[in-house]
């Protein structure tokens, strides 16, 4: 049980990391393109 908890915080731990480094693309990009 405990192993299946810590996995699904590693999964979630690196959604969050994708889905930063995805926000922060788009707001360079939206930065170049003005």
């Amino acid at each position: 049980m405990q192993d299946w908890q810590t996995q699904m915080k590693n999964v979630i731990l690196c959604q969050m990391t994708i889905f930063e480094r995805m926000r922060r693309m788009d707001m360079e990009n939206a930065a170049c393109n003005r």
